[in-house]
């Protein structure tokens, strides 16, 4: 049928790709939080997990509390066989996570700040040094970063929010 709409054969248009699932990355083992119960999963390269339910189901709360911005009542973290402590988003981020919230807006933006500023405030110790602030690296860092991620703002000291 696809052949008749289109004029020709789409056969090798989407070839089949190898599945190469290897080793364990991420593994969480019997997290427990205020709102979740026994949530155990890994995840192995080569895979794309994600999670997925209605509202209140937990996904939400389940990434939260791995990425240590809500508390953890007890569960475990292991990536790549080793075991992680993590107990708030810096000590995620120091283990290699990112966090992006659903809701952007209200809970990942300062929106009475500028542009430059949200940009920057998870990397202050990029170029700050014995509490010496570096104005000139750090917008060296936000013209970067606007340039490489196509930020749409006529500069850098734009406000978010008026």
């Amino acid at each position: 049928m696809i052949a008749e709409m289109v004029g020709r054969s789409i056969e090798n248009e989407y070839p089949p790709r190898v599945k190469a699932i290897g080793d364990t990355i991420l593994e969480v083992k019997g997290i427990n939080t205020k709102k979740l119960h026994d949530i155990s999963f890994t995840a192995r390269k080569g895979e794309i997990l994600g999670f997925v339910g209605l509202v209140g189901a937990g996904r939400t709360e389940t990434v939260r509390a791995i990425f240590g911005a809500d508390k953890r009542h007890s569960g475990e973290i292991y990536l790549e066989g080793k075991k992680l402590d993590i107990h708030s988003p810096g000590d995620a981020i120091r283990a290699g996570f990112g966090f992006v919230t659903e809701d952007r807006k209200q809970q990942g933006l300062l929106l009475n700040f500028d542009v430059g500023t949200n940009i920057t405030m998870a990397s202050f110790d990029h170029f700050t040094s014995g509490g010496i602030f570096d104005k000139k690296k750090e917008q060296q860092i936000i013209d970067h970063q606007i340039e490489a991620l196509s930020v749409k703002t006529p500069n850098s000291d734009v406000m978010l929010y008026k």
